[in-house]
Formats: structure tokens, C-alpha cells, sequence
């Protein structure tokens, strides 16, 4: 299993939640997307709690 941090998984579900906003379902391929974006967004948001503080706020914190 892959470790991210909190800031990257941040970043992955609003990439997620912005993909299924502008989601256009007219068929069934589209309808199979959105059910496997919307258990990858459960996922990550699972996985948000799980995540090692950013690197990214710590780095700059001391500039």
C-alpha cells in the first residue's frame, strides 16, 4: 500500500470530486466511471485520516 500525505491526498479528492462534477453520463461506460471515481473518492477520503502530516508545510514553515 502506498503512503501519501494528507496534502497529497487532499489534492487527489478535489481532482476526483472535480472530474465527477463535470462527469457527463450518457452511457454505460460513463455511468461504470463515475461508480469507480465515486469508490476512489471513498478511498481517499478514508485514507485522509490515515495520512502522515505534509512534508510540503514543514519545508515551508522554516523559509
Amino acid at each position: 500500500m502506498l503512503n501519501f500525505s494528507a496534502r497529497t491526498v487532499e489534492t487527489l479528492v478535489d481532482l476526483v470530486e472535480n472530474k465527477l462534477s463535470y462527469l457527463d453520463i450518457t452511457d454505460r461506460d460513463d455511468r461504470a466511471e463515475m461508480k469507480l471515481l465515486q469508490r476512489a473518492l471513498t478511498e481517499l477520503r478514508g485514507r485522509a485520516t490515515m495520512a502522515p502530516p505534509s512534508a510540503d508545510l514543514a519545508i515551508h514553515a522554516h523559509h
